[in-house]
């Protein structure tokens, strides 16, 4: 019976395949250089799982100059973070408190090649979902692919906040207002070290690491826009893959204040700090004036790590959606 069923599914859509490519259209516009390269990205909703997981809105505005050079700036400030979400009175932490993640990231890409390469274009004609499964109707469109790959390089701001639970105490010490290191004692310890007046177990920091960066970038759009029965459809779309090497010589932790006003440093052990980083990223967008934007991105941020463990020592995903809006002047 499964068998069947599944010869049968493949019939339907090798039926509904050939019924598309007999479709008759007119071909309107396959000019990847005629899209819109200045654009801002706004993001609605963007997860961020670094050290600990924060939700943030963006923004990212990017230009193209003499066509080669590709500057950005992008900002993210998070209205949900766990971190400073979890603050409870009475812990060590920092002088005048926690505050939400912020990134600030100051790049450009410069393309060294730029192509063009004829290739069969997927254009979606119709798609509907019923009964679990989503039924799309395509055909493939002769159609012009531009590819432009070059280098990028960028300084990169991340403000987060940092929860020292037992799970990174062995990795951290505490720097005693007279200048003495002692160990982070968990719930329960009794010793003869001296510890922040209040809750002791659980410092809470910040810290704000600025890192450079550098990398290739490869970007491709297609503009073909088609003509069938009077509709307009289309494969329109940029896309940019990138990946970058990370470095931030400077990783600083602030020091907490415990319920007393006494100030306790914060002192990272050896391996505790991670250096050099890396990330691996991919974004897409229309070429419309107004258009649907996305993008995910993963990889291991320079800073302080709560813990060997996946999550907690700088390795990270982020994913994010909203909207694009672009603009035809190329400077």
């Amino acid at each position: 019976m499964l068998n069947k069923i599944t010869i049968t599914a493949a019939l339907c859509a090798i039926t509904v395949s050939a019924s598309a490519q007999m479709t008759s259209y007119t071909k309107t516009s396959d000019d990847p250089h005629n899209y819109k390269p200045t654009a801002a990205y706004i993001d609605l909703f963007n997860a961020d799982t670094y050290l600990d997981a924060s939700i943030s809105y963006g923004v990212k505005v990017e230009t193209v100059i003499l066509k080669h050079l590709m500057p950005w700036v992008q900002y993210r400030h998070s209205y949900l973070d766990i971190a400073t979400h979890h603050v409870v009175s009475g812990y060590p932490t920092k002088e005048g408190g926690l505050r939400k993640q912020m990134v600030l990231d100051l790049g450009g890409a410069f393309f060294l090649a730029d192509k063009e390469k004829k290739k069969p274009l997927r254009v979606v004609l119709s798609s509907f979902s019923g009964g679990g499964y989503t039924h799309t109707r395509y055909m493939m469109v002769p159609g012009t692919m531009r590819r432009m790959f070059g280098v990028e390089g960028g300084v990169f701001y991340n403000r987060k906040a940092l929860e020292f639970d037992d799970d990174s105490h062995s990795m951290y010490s505490y720097k005693t207002p007279t200048g003495q290191e002692v160990p982070i004692e968990g719930v329960g310890t009794s010793s003869s070290n001296p510890q922040p007046a209040g809750e002791s177990y659980k410092p809470l920091s910040m810290t704000n690491v600025v890192s450079i960066y550098g990398g290739l970038r490869l970007r491709k759009v297609t503009s073909l826009f088609i003509n069938v029965g009077g509709r307009t459809k289309n494969n329109a779309k940029v896309s940019d893959l990138y990946a970058d090497i990370m470095l931030a010589p400077v990783v600083p932790i602030a020091d907490v204040v415990d319920i007393n006003g006494a100030k306790w440093g914060i002192e990272a052990k050896s391996g505790s700090i991670r250096h050099l980083g890396w990330r691996v990223g991919y974004s897409a967008r229309g070429v419309k004036t107004l258009g649907f934007q996305y993008n995910f991105e993963f990889g291991q941020r320079p800073g302080p790590m709560l813990s060997k463990s996946f999550m907690a020592n700088g390795t990270f995903i982020s994913m994010g959606f909203g909207v694009s809006i672009a603009y035809k002047k190329l400077l």
